[in-house]
């Protein structure tokens, strides 16, 4: 058959659509190619993509001697497409160009892999990854498929991540909404900083884990860790912070205590508060590890700091800064902005 029954165009285009077929493993349609455009298609390929069928070696007329019967393997391919490029198809693909062989693999050895470390980032196959002992597919699929941590939903007993030294808590963290990546979850574990404290063996019939109650009474960091079965996870983590109470308001008197003011729990960081008062001292008292203030500014941001009077205070056996208006203010919601 000659190209006026394929043209050059078509041929080219069905020559792409076979070389799909053998990558993909989706093989080819039913009315792919009459049997005389089979043969146009055969030759072209044979003869690297030109449609004459003239001159062809002996090899050449051996490669479309043999590639009738790898269109049937193809047609009949069901879902593995690894096996598409490894032995038993009898195909080699070099620079786009389709041809049989008489073996194997790429290089005519059976099961033919990969033996090099690559000098070139390819998709997420990073520069000197040692590909040795992968197939082609095997080597597609690490390029262009991102690996996949299992996930889950992490809660905790207490909200609030910081708590009042001198206190106790017990935290109970309970791991629900649990979802597979690329390999299967087999396991969560909790951890306090880098130390194991307690496992659970997942499965696919318990929706939710929820961990024995840890006491804590100083700075601690809990993980959980959600584990696949190759020991890929997703760490979920959450820091409690013991810190002194800060306390604010307004005082008849200069501060000795903190008995009438307000009290809250913070670390170290700008304050700001809207004070309302009658010819009282405005208080701010913080713990004196968190060292001087270096501004106080109004709502208008005008200086005050020389409009306060700073004094140290003991409570239990925390020492406090304590700063607090050298007169009596009469205010109305006046803001303030105590910064560190």
């Amino acid at each position: 058959m000659s190209e006026e029954n394929l043209g050059f165009g078509v041929l080219e285009n069905k020559k792409n659509q076979l070389l799909y077929a053998i990558i993909s493993g989706e093989g080819v349609p039913d009315n792919f190619a009459t049997d005389n455009e089979e043969q146009d298609l055969l030759k072209y390929m044979a003869n690297n993509g030109t449609s004459s069928s003239e001159g062809l070696t002996t090899v050449q007329r051996q490669n479309v001697a043999k590639i009738p019967e790898m269109l049937t393997n193809i047609e009949s391919l069901q879902t593995d497409k690894q096996d598409v490029l490894t032995a038993g198809n009898n195909i080699t693909i070099v620079d786009g160009v389709i041809s049989a062989t008489g073996g194997g693999g790429g290089t005519g050895e059976e099961g033919a892999t990969a033996d090099w470390v690559t000098n070139t980032a390819w998709g997420n196959l990073a520069a000197g990854t040692d590909t040795t002992g992968k197939t082609a597919l095997e080597l597609i699929k690490m390029a262009t498929v991102s690996y996949v941590n299992p996930k889950a939903t992490v809660s905790y007993s207490i909200s609030s991540t910081i708590l009042e030294t001198g206190s106790s808590s017990t935290v109970i963290v309970s791991v629900s909404g649990i979802t597979k990546g690329t390999n299967d979850v087999s396991k969560i574990q909790l951890y306090n900083g880098n130390t194991l404290l307690q496992e659970k063996a997942y499965s696919t019939s318990t929706s939710s884990y929820v961990f024995d109650g840890v006491a804590i009474n100083s700075n601690t960091t809990f993980k959980i860790r959600v584990v696949d079965t190759q020991n890929k996870y997703t760490a979920y983590s959450k820091t409690y912070t013991f810190v002194s109470a800060t306390y604010y308001g307004t005082s008849d008197t200069a501060p000795t205590g903190a008995t009438g003011l307000t009290k809250v729990l913070r670390t170290k960081a700008t304050f700001e508060n809207k004070f309302t008062c009658d010819n009282k001292h405005v208080v701010y008292m913080y713990p004196a590890t968190f060292g001087n203030l270096r501004s106080i500014l109004d709502g208008n941001g005008f200086e005050n700091l020389t409009d306060f009077t700073k004094t140290t205070i003991t409570i239990g056996s925390v020492s406090y800064n304590a700063y607090y208006t050298t007169g009596k203010k009469t205010l109305n919601s006046f803001t303030y902005k105590f910064i560190y």
